[in-house]
């Protein structure tokens, strides 16, 4: 299908789409929606409770196998599109072990080809219709605002870390969060459990867009793919390099832990601009790597990870298709893409406090404590309410 959708593309870029959608990648986003959609489909439901079809007709909405095909497909060239701009925006020579469209194709040709690869993902969700089309194209908006905030923060070594988070939910959760809720509607779900299933694919999005930008730090270019060090290279404001200069969440320069050194931070601040000699820039990796932001952030993407899987705990049939596949990810990139030594990747690394407050609070889908314990109670014991700016900042709020 994927295969068939690029071909009708004009060359040059025809051939490059096909190079990087030939040289494999995980395939996440359509396997998610057809999970949701399979879950949903035999989940546990009253016939009054599943949805009704969109085109009219009062007996329960069926699963048609022809839909997934088409929705998952729709959602991977969009995701490849956005692969072709992103390494012509970063410069990035290799995509997935191959050459990048631009950089053999031509720089026309990427921009191009990323175009003309949107137009075929929307002509495959089309076919499926009704509200899934709006939340495809809530995802892209999404995404070109995550792409327009992160060029805004670029070499800002003195970024909020929660913008830096909301870049990953805007630029990676925004298309897992339509997988998720594109699946869970082609199912028959109601409304409620689509919306959690959509929770859940945003954050296994955050989990996801963490683990990459910690393995480039902690990875090397032969199990990644793609050049290693690519970010701070290019100015991306990322978490390993929030941890690493001691950025807190609330803003304020601190610690990074881990024995990190205040001075550390400010060296790496300090060589976090553009034009940087290799000297110097291979300076900044060394202090990136011993500052264990890398692991940090790591850590960081358990936390999302295992947030994602509570929003599914509550939706009937969905957790235990589900609800491990996050925390699983995580653990198998970094059994497979750590190159530094992996004793460090472990749940003792410390997180500062308000981390480990937001991102591990029990929430039930519609905002309450889930543990019957009461109210604040999650997994690692008493976490307090959550900080109103991290909610806001990352769509939790009214």
């Amino acid at each position: 299908m994927l295969v068939l959708a690029v071909d009708k593309l004009a060359e040059p870029g025809r051939s490059g789409c096909r190079r990087i959608i030939g040289a494999g990648g995980k395939r996440l986003r359509p396997d998610l929606l057809s999970r949701c959609a399979a879950a949903a489909a035999s989940a546990p439901l009253l016939p009054s409770q599943r949805r009704l079809p969109a085109g009219g007709g009062d007996r329960p909405q069926r699963l048609d196998p022809a839909d997934v095909t088409w929705a998952g497909a729709a959602i991977e060239l969009l995701h490849t599109a956005t692969l072709v701009h992103d390494d012509l925006l970063d410069d990035s020579t290799t995509r997935r072990g191959v050459p990048s469209v631009h950089h053999q194709e031509g720089r026309s040709a990427a921009v191009l080809a990323g175009d003309a690869l949107i137009a075929q993902s929307w002509r495959l969700i089309a076919r499926v219709g009704g509200q899934n089309v709006e939340d495809l194209a809530v995802a892209l908006a999404d995404m070109c605002d995550g792409q327009a905030l992160e060029e805004q923060l670029r070499y800002d070594g003195g970024a909020d870390p929660l913008e830096v988070i909301r870049v990953a939910r805007l630029k990676t959760g925004a298309l897992f969060a339509a997988a998720c809720r594109i699946g869970a509607r082609l199912g028959g779900c109601p409304e409620k459990h689509i919306e959690a299933l959509g929770r859940y694919g945003a954050d296994f999005g955050v989990a996801l867009q963490l683990m990459d930008d910690a393995l480039d730090v902690i990875s090397d270019a032969r199990a990644l793919g793609k050049p290693v060090g690519a970010d701070f290279a290019a100015g991306t404001v990322t978490m390993p390099l929030i941890f690493a200069t001691g950025r807190d969440t609330d803003g304020r320069n601190g610690t990074a832990g881990g024995g990190h050194q205040p001075d550390a931070g400010a060296e790496i601040r300090s060589l976090f601009r553009p034009g940087l000699p290799a000297s110097e820039y291979e300076r900044a990796r060394q202090l990136l790597l011993r500052s264990e932001s890398g692991h940090r952030t790591v850590a960081l993407a358990e936390m999302f990870a295992r947030r994602a899987a509570r929003s599914v705990t509550s939706v009937p049939g969905f957790a235990g298709r589900l609800a491990g596949l996050p925390g699983r990810f995580v653990q198998r990139q970094v059994d497979t893409k750590v190159v530094s030594p992996r004793q460090q990747v472990r749940a003792g690394i410390a997180l500062d406090g308000h981390w480990s407050d937001w991102a591990d609070a029990e929430q039930a889908p519609d905002g309450n404590a889930a543990d019957p314990r009461g109210a604040g109670w999650g997994a690692t014991g008493w976490q307090p309410d959550l900080d109103q700016s991290w909610a806001q900042a990352l769509g939790d709020s009214g």
